[in-house]
């Protein structure tokens, strides 16, 4: 009879004690039904936090003339956006790619861009931003120079030279900790479709130089690595 008395009091006991435990509470009542003398309050190891915002850098972008910043916040258990921003330089990739390059003949004189990015991520598997994710995004790329021309001695003047560059993305990646939980890294892969667009440095009839814009559409492979720092 004792111990099916027991059996009825100790989950009433039970659901009054969680009840009575508030949300800065770092302890937990560990029960043993048949042996009372070992029911025990235990302190649990850290208490569980969910950092819902992440400060990224995405140093991949460095390789296409780009200081890039990103910040997540958190939305839901699997879902997440992220925007980016930074300020853009020189991507010699791109200027190398030109047909009729004009970059490595004439004076150059950078002036800094911009680069903008934003999306939405989600976390299929493990979520609350960790682990395996697919995500959508928009990117914008604006590189700002002008070549300088000098003919003979005849005063100078410049072209502008400058590019610019916009995509929709889709990519997938992982995002994992690392370093004792403290810091988190992110490497993706990925596939976009975009417009990039350049002034073609060319001569007219009397050897003055001018430009004409050009606009191209292609698709691109996207892969790179953040390193980030939750918070």
């Amino acid at each position: 009879m004792t111990k099916i008395l027991m059996m009825l009091i100790l989950p009433l006991l039970l659901a009054l004690t969680l009840k009575a435990q508030t949300d800065s509470s770092n302890k937990v009542v560990v029960y043993k039904p048949f042996n009372l003398k070992d029911t025990a309050e235990v302190e649990l190891e850290k208490e569980i936090i969910q950092e819902k915002n992440m400060l990224k850098w995405n140093y991949s972008m460095l390789f296409r003339g780009v200081f890039l910043f990103n910040f997540e916040r958190y939305l839901k258990r699997k879902l997440s956006f992220e925007i980016g921003v930074g300020p853009a330089f020189r991507d010699f990739f791109y200027e190398l790619s030109r047909e009729n390059n004009a970059y490595i003949d004439n004076n150059i004189i950078v002036k800094t861009g911009i680069m903008l990015e934003g999306g939405l991520r989600y976390y299929p598997v493990e979520g609350d931003m960790g682990g395996i994710y697919i995500s959508g995004s928009a990117k914008y790329r604006k590189y700002n120079s002008y070549s300088e021309i000098i003919l003979g001695n005849a005063p100078g003047y410049t072209v502008n030279t400058g590019y610019q560059m916009s995509e929709v993305c889709f990519i997938a990646g992982k995002q994992w900790e690392y370093y004792s939980h403290r810091f988190t890294y992110d490497a993706y892969l990925g596939v976009a479709y975009g417009t990039s667009s350049y002034n073609d440095i060319l001569q007219d009839a009397s050897n003055l130089y001018y430009a004409k814009k050009i606009t191209k559409n292609a698709p691109r492979i996207l892969i790179g690595c953040k390193f980030c720092l939750p918070f």
